[in-house]
């Protein structure tokens, strides 16, 4: 017969079928298949009660505002507690205000004030610091500045290891979320 008698009806000729979407030769074709095999025939009304029934089927609309609480949802599993990056906030003020009084006092100038002038200031303050880079390796031989040190490097590995440890939690519920 033809090429569509060889293959029988496949699902999706069916559908186009049902629909009407087949030019009148292919639709003469299938026609003639159906009328010789039953069961291409029973599949054709299967085809047409399930095309049917899709049809009578209530379509509900979504709410208009679904994006919003779907995202509401996201927000809300992947809120995180902001308390840690306060704790960061604090540690680095804390050094930036640390380093800061280090290098006021070191590099402090005495200024006249009489005609002392902004590039006066510069002046010795560069003057300074080149007189004091030469003797930088005295500076760590004493004790207090050594222990402040000391101390200083300590509360940066805390800070590191809670801010590496706070990552991994980020990341832990990063990768929780999107399975």
């Amino acid at each position: 017969m033809s090429k569509l008698n060889d293959d029988l009806l496949n699902d999706d000729l069916l559908n186009d079928y049902v629909d009407n979407n087949l030019s009148s030769s292919k639709v003469n074709e299938i026609n003639k298949i159906i009328n010789e095999d039953e069961t291409e025939l029973s599949r054709l009304r299967a085809h047409k009660f399930v095309h049917q029934t899709l049809k009578e089927i209530p379509v509900d609309e979504a709410p208009k505002n679904i994006s919003q609480l779907v995202m509401s949802k996201i927000t809300e599993a992947i809120s995180f507690d902001s308390q840690a990056s306060n704790f960061f906030k604090f540690v680095i003020g804390f050094f930036v205000i640390i380093i800061s009084a280090v290098f006021i006092y070191s590099f402090q100038v005495q200024t006249d004030t009489e005609g002392s002038t902004s590039f006066q200031f510069f002046e010795k303050f560069f003057h300074g610091l080149s007189t004091m880079l030469p003797n930088f390796p005295n500076i760590f031989s004493n004790s207090s500045i050594t222990i402040i040190g000391s101390a200083l490097i300590i509360i940066l590995f805390i800070a590191s290891f809670y801010m590496v440890e706070s990552h991994f939690h980020f990341k832990k519920k990063l990768d929780h979320f999107s399975k």
